[in-house]
């Protein structure tokens, strides 16, 4: 028997690859290499994402999305004080608010995929929260809220 290699691998991925040999294993930080090798190794590994300029601009979309993300979660859920309500059923209503929105973007990670279910459910936030700061901004005149 014989064996025929064939090699169709881009500039890429060799670069990638020669990257990734590169780095030792996490065997050979062990704990009397110390707390400085350990740095540098995390770092050597956390550098491979901005190597190459797709790598970087996906790094950054990403770092991006999360931050994003995150700012308008605990924006919205520190928020409570300003809230006329009782801060006991905000915070309630905002932990059972989140178990169906759990169980639906796990169908729709499923369904329809990670990139399609981020962008419509960033969507859908976006509209949400416009729809509910111009609730907040623009009153009736009697003082109550529309």
């Amino acid at each position: 028997m014989f064996c025929v290699k064939l090699k169709f691998t881009n500039t890429k991925s060799r670069v990638v690859d020669a990257i990734r040999d590169s780095i030792p294993e996490a065997e050979d930080t062990d704990k009397d290499k110390g707390m400085l090798a350990r740095v540098k190794l995390t770092l050597r590994q956390l550098l491979i994402l901005f190597i190459l300029p797709e790598f970087t601009v996906r790094s950054l979309v990403v770092i991006f999305c999360w931050c994003g993300a995150s700012m308008v979660y605990y924006g919205l859920a520190l928020n409570a004080d300003n809230i006329n309500t009782d801060p006991y059923l905000y915070v309630f209503l905002g932990g059972v608010l989140e178990v169906p929105s759990y169980l639906l973007l796990w169908l729709a990670l499923i369904y329809i995929g990670r990139k399609k279910a981020l962008s419509s459910l960033f969507l859908i936030c976006g509209i949400f929260i416009f729809v509910l700061m111009t609730l907040i901004i623009v009153k009736l005149p009697g003082g109550s809220v529309m």
